[in-house]
């Protein structure tokens, strides 16, 4: 005991590989922010249209289905509660219409890549 002095007072560290495989772990599991990155950007002064995210959303989740186990309702409740996005009624072309406020949808969809010889 004379010998570990650190570790009778701080504990056991745990391994840098640990921590960072940890903290990627986490990262991949949270869905609602990996979509966020994929397809919302902050924008004070703009709003995306909640039809458009539920939309965007879906197909989201069906591109990622191989390790991503979670149904457009739940992603959607999700970004509410994480992100503070609050439904809202604006007027959007003319029709109330209900919103996120302070994002922008952005193209998330992957490209895609046509193989030279089906051009």
């Amino acid at each position: 005991l004379a010998l570990c002095p650190s570790v009778i007072r701080d504990g056991l560290m745990r391994p840098s590989s640990v921590t960072d495989a940890t903290s990627e772990l986490f990262l991949e599991l949270d869905v609602a922010a990996r979509f966020q990155s994929d397809c919302l950007v902050s924008a004070p002064d703009d709003v995306a249209v909640v039809a458009d995210v539920r939309t965007v959303s879906s197909r989201w989740l069906q591109r990622e289905d191989t390790d991503v186990h979670m149904t457009e309702r739940a992603l959607m409740g999700e970004l509410r509660r994480r992100f503070g996005k609050r439904y809202t009624l604006r007027d959007v072309e003319g029709k109330r219409t209900r919103v996120f406020v302070g994002v922008r949808l952005v193209d998330c969809d992957p490209p895609v890549i046509v193989s030279a010889s089906a051009a």
